[in-house]
């Protein structure tokens, strides 16, 4: 894996290389207000912050649609080791996520197992991932990530996370086992298909990349003016 970020202000490009030239026009899109963080104050604590979504409404279309599946389409043809990630055993859910989604956009597969949650993957701008239960040795069953196209990572990478529950998956992430950790369990544990949720998730960077696994040895930019606020709609 590269390791160099190349400055530039394009998304839809990855971050160690240079964008087209038409990409600097590229102007970034307002965050809608319902997806803003709506907790405010100097006692910050992670929140799970779900709410219902219709069904129709699971995977919207915008104006950054195109470009994102464009991104994710070359990043599955150059770079498909470092944004496919699968474990023996994932290959029925992985059919099963991907089936959902080739449904919702009214398409049908032509493949299987994780090739077809690969195929799927190119549907929707959404990254998409995959918890399965699996017994562990002593007997309790764990949800674990077995199977993931993740074409936006905010610099982690999914070779690390892949076989993971989520616990181990947000441990770099401050304060998560402590705020939220067995909360997210639980959640898992109760959630049905019958009531989908989305939440909204965000971090300050750097770099605007979307396709940003490395993280650098130090800041990229100097004037706070310059940096770009992430956010991800979660379904």
């Amino acid at each position: 894996m590269a390791g160099i970020h190349v400055l530039h202000r394009h998304p839809f490009s990855p971050f160690d290389q240079t964008p087209s030239a038409e990409a600097s026009s590229f102007l970034a899109m307002p965050i809608p207000d319902e997806i803003l963080p709506q907790v405010t104050g100097e006692n910050f604590r992670h929140r799970l912050g779900t709410f219902p979504v219709e069904i129709t409404n699971w995977l919207p279309l915008d104006e950054e649609t195109v470009l994102t599946i464009e991104l994710k389409k070359k990043l599955l043809e150059t770079r498909r080791d470092e944004v496919v990630g699968f474990k023996a055993g994932g290959e029925a859910v992985a059919q099963e996520a991907a089936v959902l989604v080739s449904r919702w956009a009214g398409v049908e597969l032509s493949s299987t197992g994780i090739n077809a949650l690969v195929e799927a993957s190119s549907l929707v701008a959404d990254d998409l991932a995959v918890l399965q239960p699996v017994k562990s040795a002593d007997g309790n069953e764990k949800l674990l990530l077995t199977a993931a196209v993740v074409c936006c990572p905010s610099r982690w990478t999914l070779a690390e996370k892949i076989g993971h529950d989520m616990l181990a998956v947000h441990a770099p992430v401050a304060k998560y086992a402590e705020h939220v950790g067995a909360a997210v369990d639980n959640y898992f544990q109760r959630i049905t298909v019958e009531k989908p949720v989305w939440r909204s998730n965000w971090i300050i960077q750097d770099h605007p990349a979307l396709f940003q696994p490395v993280i650098p040895p130090g800041p990229l930019l100097e004037n706070p003016q310059d940096l770009w606020i992430r956010m991800e709609r979660q379904t």
